[in-house]
């Protein structure tokens, strides 16, 4: 059995230690902290993990549907082991436990709380019919819906949900539920603002509720969806305008 790094791994180590080379501080780094890892508990610390946010490496196993890489757990072991030889603060029971706890055995009504879910708005491009055009972004969808957030925008094959196109929006706030049955604007961590809001098997169910929709109720001129994990639902449809007389 090979015990030995692979060369990926090996630059995911050096990358982290010049990092941490770079940002060295004593307001931050402790070589001999009281705890094994260290309270986020001062307004430097906090700015430490907020780069590490940035960075993409809070979560790296998670899911891409949650905002994660999809990496294998190692890296996240990678992480808190460089972290310690430098004493800085390591990622939080939240990211390390919690969330993870959450993904695995968490119920849909958890996830959909505490887990980022997306929405998706899709219209039929008007210069290219077989072609779907999807705004997505993080959260209810209400900000989507009201032109507050910049979205993902992709382009999709109707008849498969193949993309086409695709640009990462730069997604800066969301809605989520509050316990009382409302919503509340929060701004998206730093590690999700860039990553694709839907994963790369989100498109092809997509295309086929649109299908579907059109199939039951006519011509669209767009549909509203709100994911959570594999789940999608329609929120809103609103039907395109026939040009021409009607049948009688």
């Amino acid at each position: 059995m090979d015990f030995e790094l692979a060369e990926e791994e090996r630059r995911f180590v050096a990358e982290v230690e010049a990092f941490l080379a770079e940002r060295f501080s004593p307001d931050v780094m402790d070589e001999s902290p009281e705890q094994l890892s260290q309270t986020v508990d001062t307004p430097a610390k906090r700015a430490f993990m907020r780069e590490l946010a940035a960075r993409g490496w809070l979560g790296m196993s998670w899911p891409k549907q949650y905002g994660g890489q999809e990496r294998p757990g190692l890296y996240d072991f990678l992480l808190t082991e460089a972290l310690s030889r430098w004493g800085a603060p390591q990622p939080g029971k939240g990211v390390g436990i919690v969330g993870k706890t959450l993904i695995r055995h968490g119920n849909e009504k958890l996830k959909r709380f505490f887990l980022p879910d997306a929405s998706a708005v899709l219209r039929r491009d008007p210069a290219r019919p077989e072609v779907l055009l999807v705004e997505a972004a993080y959260g209810i969808g209400d900000l989507l819906a009201a032109g507050l957030v910049v979205p993902d925008r992709y382009a999709i094959r109707a008849a498969d949900g193949g993309v086409l196109e695709k640009k990462i929006g730069r997604k800066t706030q969301m809605s989520v539920p509050r316990k009382d049955g409302g919503v509340r604007r929060v701004p998206v961590p730093p590690a999700l603002a860039r990553t694709d809001a839907l994963d790369d098997g989100s498109t092809a169910p997509l295309a086929d509720l649109w299908r579907a929709a059109e199939t039951a109720v006519g011509p669209l001129a767009s549909l509203s969806v709100a994911l959570s994990g594999r789940e999608q639902r329609v929120t809103a449809a609103a039907l395109a305008q026939v040009q021409g007389p009607q049948p009688g």
